[in-house]
Formats: structure tokens, C-alpha cells, sequence
């Protein structure tokens, strides 16, 4: 789930179970990026997160609630998945690494 620092959002799977007749989280998977989208269904309406389907490539289906969670970083009106860090330190880093040679 840190990885949404420097990537700007993660997807993680909530799985339940039942434990002592209750429903409890037994585990957090983290998912692949690729395969979430942000869509609005209403312009009013904040965008919701889609899961894309062999179906649904283009917008995907709505996931249900409670199921998957979403960690992200510096989320905004026009930019729902999120500005992670990442965006800002690639050129640094990479000038860095290899140097500007001439």
C-alpha cells in the first residue's frame, strides 16, 4: 500500500471471513494498477472506482462496496488516481543515475 507514494493510488482486495459469527477482514491483497479505472456515471457525481472486465474494457464494472480499498496520494477534482511522487523525482533521479553525457 506504500507504493501509492511514489505511484499515486494502489487497489487492495479486502477478503472476509467469518470468525467467532462475525465478519472479519482476514487479509489485504494488493492488486495490478492496469486493471482499475476511475468512472463518473452521474456529472455530478463523484468519480467511482471500475474494476475492467474481459466484458467491460472500456469502462469496467462497479465494484462492490466494502471490497476493494483505495490508498491514494494528492487525489484532485481532474485527477482522481492520485500524483505520487514518483511524477516529480523521475528526471532527478534519472539524470542522476546516468548522468548527462555529451
Amino acid at each position: 500500500m506504500l507504493d501509492a507514494l511514489i505511484v499515486g493510488f494502489v487497489p487492495a482486495e479486502i477478503v472476509w471471513t467469518i470468525r467467532d459469527n462475525m465478519v472479519a477482514a482476514s487479509r489485504v491483497v494488493k492488486r495490478a494498477q492496469r486493471r482499475f479505472v476511475y468512472a463518473q456515471d452521474d456529472a455530478h457525481a463523484a468519480p467511482a472506482l471500475h474494476l475492467l472486465t474481459a466484458s467491460d474494457m472500456l469502462k469496467g464494472e462497479a465494484v462492490p462496496d466494502r471490497k476493494f480499498m483505495v490508498h491514494r496520494v494528492n487525489p484532485e477534482d481532474d485527477n482522481p488516481y492520485g500524483t505520487g511522487l514518483g511524477l516529480q523525482l523521475y528526471w532527478p533521479v534519472f539524470f542522476k543515475r546516468k548522468g548527462i553525457l555529451s
